[in-house]
Parts: C-alpha cells; sequence; structure tokens
C-alpha cells in the first residue's frame, strides 16, 4: 500500500506575513535629515518608515535589505513591536529560530496583545518541537483573535505530530468552518482521514483542498494514491498527470505514474515514466 505524503508545517504551510506593497517615494520622503553630518539624531517617527521599506523587501524574499531596515527601525525606536516582529518573520523564513524566537519576545514584550508574533513563535516553537511552548501560543492568539483559521490549522497540525489525531481533526475542522476555502485544511485533514482509514472522506477534502487551490500539487499527488490503493489507476494517473502538469520536474511524482501505468497493463507508457524519474535524477 502506498504512503501519503505528508508534509510539515513549512510545506505547504508558510509564516503569515500580511505584508503591504509601499510606496517607496513616500519612504524616501520621510528619510533620516541628511543636514546632519553625523546623523546623531533619528525622529521615531522613521522607524515606521524604516519598517514599511523592510516589508517591501520582505514581500519580495530579499532578506538582507529587509533586515538591515528592520534593524534600523528598532534602533530608531527599540519600544516599536512591529519591526522586532517583521525581523522575525525574516529569521524564521531562513530557519534561524532562536534569532526569531529572539524578536518575536521582544515584539511581545512591547504589545502584549500582539496576536501574529504569539502565531508564528508558536509556529517556529513547533519546528523545533516545542509542542507544549507552541500550544500555549496558539491557545493566546486564539484567546486574542477566537476566529483566526490559521491558529486552528497549525495548532492542529502540532496535535497530529502529537497523534492526537481527534483534537487534529477537531481544530482543523475549526479552521474550515471559519474559512470555508482553506486549501491547507483541506489536505491535512485528507491526510487524517486517511490516517484513519477514511478513504472516502480524505478523498473528498484532497477534491476540496483542489477546488479551493487548482495548483495544489502534493493534493492531486496524496489523492492519486488513494485511488491506487482502490485500483483506481485510470483515476491516479489522471491526478498524477495533473500534478506533473504543475510540477513537470518531480521524481516521485514520475514514478508515481509509473507504478499506476504498470497496474493498468501500459508497461510502454511506464518505462517512458521510468526514464524519465532517472533523467531528473541524473541532473
Amino acid at each position: 500500500m502506498k504512503k501519503l505524503t505528508i508534509y510539515s508545517l513549512s510545506t505547504p504551510f508558510n509564516l503569515c506575513k500580511n505584508l503591504l506593497l509601499v510606496c517607496l517615494v513616500v519612504i524616501a520622503a520621510c528619510a533620516p535629515d541628511s543636514s546632519d553630518p553625523n546623523n546623531r539624531y533619528i525622529n521615531p517617527k522613521f522607524a515606521k518608515a524604516y519598517t514599511s521599506k523592510g516589508n517591501f523587501f520582505l514581500n519580495k524574499d530579499e532578506y538582507a535589505q529587509a533586515e538591515e531596515n528592520y534593524t534600523k527601525a528598532i534602533k530608531a525606536d527599540p519600544g516599536f513591536a512591529e519591526p522586532y516582529y517583521r525581523r522575525g518573520l525574516v529569521y524564521s523564513d531562513l530557519s534561524k529560530h532562536q534569532e526569531a524566537i529572539n524578536d518575536f519576545n521582544k515584539a511581545i514584550e512591547h504589545d502584549p496583545e500582539y496576536a501574529d508574533a504569539y502565531l508564528n513563535r508558536a509556529i517556529v516553537n513547533h519546528h523545533l518541537k516545542q509542542y507544549n511552548a507552541a500550544k500555549r501560543d496558539f491557545a493566546k492568539t486564539l484567546q486574542l483573535n477566537p476566529r483566526n483559521p490559521k491558529a486552528y490549522q497549525y495548532r492542529g497540525i502540532t496535535f497530529y505530530q502529537e497523534k492526537n489525531l481527534a483534537a487534529a481533526e477537531k481544530d482543523i475542522s475549526k479552521a474550515i468552518e471559519i474559512k470555508p476555502d482553506y486549501a491547507d485544511a483541506y489536505y491535512n485533514r485528507g491526510n487524517l482521514y486517511s490516517e484513519q482509514g477514511k478513504l472516502d472522506l480524505a478523498i473528498r477534502d484532497f477534491s476540496k483542498a483542489i477546488e479551493s487551490d487548482p495548483n495544489y500539487v502534493p493534493a492531486y499527488n496524496n489523492r492519486g494514491l488513494l485511488y491506487f490503493n482502490q485500483k483506481n489507476y485510470a483515476k491516479a494517473i489522471e491526478d498524477y498527470t495533473s500534478a506533473l502538469a504543475l510540477d513537470p520536474n518531480s521524481v516521485i511524482l514520475y514514478i508515481n505514474r509509473k507504478d499506476a501505468y504498470e497496474k493498468s497493463g501500459q508497461q510502454a507508457k511506464a518505462d517512458t515514466d521510468y526514464q524519465k524519474a532517472l533523467a531528473l535524477q541524473g541532473q
């Protein structure tokens, strides 16, 4: 029986940035007064300008520039919570987990009701397998924002890692109740149902994930695996083909489709997929 692909928080779950693009012309207008040759005085208001510029770079995944501007914002106004939080996102994306936690701690210190800081600190603690700390921060996030679907979704994944499938299903279902088009939540609940042998429910949730996000490659793959295990090779091939159209360099998708072709008696197509997989592995 083929196994489903289970993804960690980082795939497909990503840290929430909720960034706004900003006008660099406006930022430039807010730059520190260049008439001071020693640049000894920086008005704390410039912290927001640096933060906005950092957000611009973070939104483009230009981490070095983002970090530089958030650091300037912190130096300009050490009591301003947002640049600590945003720099924490940079460190999280770079897998600098302790640095991220340190910055989320500072953001919370300066703003004890900063829900996103609690949420992202929880996610980092999840990566570090500090599950109790993660659950405390998820709970705090939901105390501050009881209808935050990401907090329920991510806490559900933490429960899953602890093998508490009932609690995981409850939280992920709550996330779907709040956000009915939440593709990640359908995908992960599909994995939960599959692990519990509820294959029809799993296929339904993978289908909902694809409906919400037609480019969701893991959902096609895992639904294909379930069809394969049910000996519905035609539908499995259809799903693997859809996934390969989106990710044509996936070795595992070619191998999975090769297996389905073999089981359906299409040996020539199976051999072609096997050769493609070998070629990709040799790249």
